[in-house]
């Protein structure tokens, strides 16, 4: 019987197999001593060619999360991964996790990049810091500097590695309140928390726009916003909390053109 156990041992019913690894381990770094020299544990087992203690390997690197200190700043799902956004000092970062395999984040399997690996995306806009993260069929991320859609390249292959991009689609900046999704639209808050804007599909331009809907009544929501939340039955309201601790509804139905 062919072994397919990925850690410890496993027995075929006659011999007993021990997985030594797919080509890399990890070691979390408990001390530095030297610029070529820290001491570790091992947390999962490297291979015997490290172990030795007569062979180095320039073949490393650093883990994505937690160093200097940087952590997510917002999380959300989408294609089946489980995506993170980081501002990293070098600029915002989206990291995608293996499809299906929310904790998993390895960007190789046996130092080949498949269409499931993990994917790790820089920003490469003045945007600045990401705020939010929203998904429709698209990836929708939400900047100081304004709104980024990520997408696949081609859509009719597998969405991984090889097939994703991005583009610009506001330079309307937002803040950090997490966004509404109300249908197919999404609505979110200027960076000044004093307006609501909403990103629906366009067909005849077949592109994602953004719309300023508190236009008309743009006068209620000068105080700024701390917070709000989605009421669904018996009719679609968007209760909105003001600096002031006020309650503002907002009525809002796109199919029947609704906005109160």
């Amino acid at each position: 019987i062919k072994p397919i156990h990925e850690e410890g041992t496993e027995s075929d019913g006659k011999i007993t197999w021990r997985y030594l690894g797919d080509g890399y381990g990890i070691v979390k770094i408990n001390e530095y001593i030297s610029p070529t020299s820290v001491k570790g544990t091992v947390e999962k087992e490297l291979m015997p060619s490290l172990t030795d203690g007569t062979k180095a390997s320039w073949r490393w690197e650093m883990e994505l999360i937690g160093l200097d200190g940087i952590y997510p700043s917002s999380v959300d799902f989408f294609k089946d991964r489980l995506v993170l956004g980081i501002n990293a000092k070098t600029g915002p970062e989206l990291i995608f996790s293996k499809t299906g395999d929310y904790e998993n984040f390895e960007d190789l399997t046996f130092n080949k990049v498949l269409a499931d690996n993990a994917i790790t995306l820089p920003i490469l806009t003045d945007l600045n810091k990401i705020q939010w993260l929203c998904a429709l069929d698209k990836l929708f991320v939400g900047t100081e500097g304004g709104i980024i859609m990520v997408k696949p390249m081609t859509e009719n292959d597998v969405f991984g590695p090889n097939n994703i991009t991005y583009d610009e689609i506001s330079n309307i900046g937002t803040c950090k309140i997490k966004p509404v999704r109300i249908g197919d639209d999404i609505l979110y808050l200027s960076r000044t928390t004093k307006d609501v804007y909403a990103i629906a599909y366009n067909f005849q331009s077949d592109s994602y726009e953004p719309d300023e809907v508190s236009i008309s009544a743009y006068d209620l929501l000068d105080n700024g916003v701390t917070s709000w939340a989605l009421q669904y039955e018996p009719n679609r309201i968007v209760w909105i909390v003001r600096r002031d601790g006020k309650l503002v509804g907002f009525t809002y139905n796109k199919k029947q053109s609704v906005r109160a």
